[in-house]
Parts: C-alpha cells; sequence; structure tokens
C-alpha cells in the first residue's frame, strides 16, 4: 500500500517512526533466544534506533547495511529487541510504501509478531493516524 501524506502535522519520518513502534508493541512477547535481546519498555525512539541499526544484529556488515537501506530511504526490522517483525517500508518523493509480500494484501501471523492486531497494511496506516489524533483525512492513498 502506498500513500501521501496531506498534513503538514506530521512528517514521513514521524509516521514511519511511528509504524514501527506500534508493530513492536503489538509484536510482544519475545520468544527464545529473543529474550537476551528484549528491552523493558522500549521508546519509540529505541525501537527507531534499532531498525535503523539493525540493532539485534551485533555484526557489523547487518548495521552498515541497515544504515545505507535507510540513508536510501528503506527500512526493515527483522526482529527488533527480539520480537519478530518481518517488515519493510520504503520512502520516495514523500509517497510511503508499507509493503506486505502476501498476493491477497494481508500480514502472516505465523512470523509477523504484529499481524493478529494489524492484518493489513490499512490496519497500520489508521492505527498510526489515530495515535497522532488524525483521520482518514491526513493521507491519500498511491498506486
Amino acid at each position: 500500500m502506498k500513500i501521501k501524506l496531506t498534513t503538514n502535522k506530521i512528517s514521513t519520518t514521524d509516521f514511519i517512526k511511528r509504524v514501527f513502534f506500534l508493530l513492536y508493541r503489538a509484536a510482544g512477547p519475545e520468544y527464545g533466544m529473543g529474550i537476551y535481546r528484549r528491552k523493558v519498555n522500549a521508546t519509540e525512539d529505541d525501537v527507531w534506533q534499532n531498525v535503523c541499526t539493525a540493532g539485534d544484529y551485533p555484526f557489523e556488515t547487518s548495521k552498515e547495511r541497515a544504515e545505507q537501506r535507510a540513508n536510501s530511504g528503506e527500512f526493515y526490522a527483522d526482529y527488533c529487541f527480539g520480537r519478530m517483525l518481518k517488515f519493510g517500508c520504503d520512502i520516495k518523493n514523500d509517497v510511503i510504501e508499507l509493503r506486505v509480500n502476501d498476493e491477497k494484501g494481508k500480514y502472516n501471523s505465523g512470523f509477523q509478531g504484529f499481524a493478529n492486531k494489524y492484518p493489513t497494511p490499512l490496519a497500520i496506516v489508521v492505527a498510526v493516524m489515530d495515535s497522532f489524533g488524525l483521520g482518514t483525512d491526513a493521507y491519500e492513498k498511491r498506486e
């Protein structure tokens, strides 16, 4: 799903930061080895930093790749503080694309921990807008 914000109350970065934060909160709890990456009471800025630096992967190449992607407007979180997200989005020319790999346009709850709460990109967009006190007039869909 692609959208363009039609409000100046939030930036595209504010929007994307909130997306990852809401998905992180919905994806809990941590399982298996993820408990070693857990961060109790992670803030939105903590989550954003983790996404932009591949914080759950201590390897230098992972961090470099994450920073290169972020600099080009591509954001992806495989795991964030031990929670499985496997979610990505892009920003190009102020158009935000929330990626989904399923042909039906739904996220897979088997490996995307947030999918039970946010099954579609539209559900994510609505939740983010609600969290900022904005309605559906704050964005427009793009193809």
